[in-house]
């Protein structure tokens, strides 16, 4: 073999060697490229595991399962109580406290604490009262205050001044035409009547350390009349409480 063969052969080994080293390492590119692929994929699916499972772990802790609920509602059902004073008056106890309703006229009133609710009385109002230690049970009011709530169909839908000069002609000095919580309201005061003069049957005597407020307005072709009453050494006390719960009643129910 002559040298010129020789340089062609080795020439041609040197060729071949670095085709199989530009293949192996062209394997190993394309398996890189593989796992590295497979690596993202399998990462991207455990992030989105991950993401899964954080979402339903928040809502599944926030929300209260319906065990829970319905546990809950047997629970305040079993804790209120309804006495029926007539076929259109309801006392419930409740977890918040006693409420006396009328179901005929859609009114009810909340039994603050250290009041108490008068039963025996007609099925067109609600009252409510507090005593004095010098007041006697059913007996006119000497010490203490008594509230109650009226309600009747206003369906001509009569604003509460055209009310008043339709049973008045005229309104009375002693009325008091106010705004509060963006409703109009008519406001009297007055002391309690006790009796009549003998010798003027027109003139009425009144009870001293007493006062009576009558709140009345008109809402939803619905005319509301609370009627305060207060007698004995501290009723102007006993007047202002009154007159704060009616405030209060307006203001959040109405």
């Amino acid at each position: 073999m002559c040298r010129k063969e020789k340089r062609r052969i080795r020439k041609k080994m040197i060729f071949s060697q670095k085709f199989a080293k530009i293949n192996i390492m062209q394997k190993e590119t394309k398996e890189i490229e593989k796992k590295r692929i497979t690596f993202l994929f399998l990462s991207t699916l455990l992030i989105l595991f991950l993401i899964s499972l954080t979402i339903g772990g928040f809502f599944f802790f926030r929300s209260p399962s319906k065990q829970n609920q319905k546990e809950k509602i047997t629970k305040e059902e079993a804790e209120e109580t309804i006495k029926s004073l007539s076929p259109y008056l309801l006392l419930r106890e409740t977890p918040q406290g006693k409420i006396i309703e009328n179901t005929k006229e859609g009114i009810s009133l909340k039994v603050p604490e250290g009041w108490e609710v008068n039963e025996a009385i007609s099925e067109q109002i609600l009252e409510i009262r507090k005593f004095g230690p010098e007041q006697t049970i059913e007996t006119e009011l000497v010490d203490g205050t008594v509230l109650k709530l009226y309600a009747k169909e206003n369906p001509e839908g009569l604003s509460i001044k055209e009310i008043i000069m339709k049973n008045w002609g005229y309104i009375p000095k002693e009325t008091l035409i106010e705004e509060f919580n963006g409703i109009e309201i008519a406001k009297t005061e007055d002391k309690i009547v006790i009796g009549l003069n003998n010798q003027k049957e027109e003139d009425v005597i009144y009870k001293e350390d007493s006062k009576v407020l009558e709140i009345t307005f008109v809402k939803d072709k619905k005319i509301y009349q609370f009627s305060c009453h207060a007698a004995g050494q501290q009723y102007n006390q006993y007047i202002q409480e009154c007159e704060n719960l009616v405030k209060d009643k307006i203001k959040y129910e109405f």
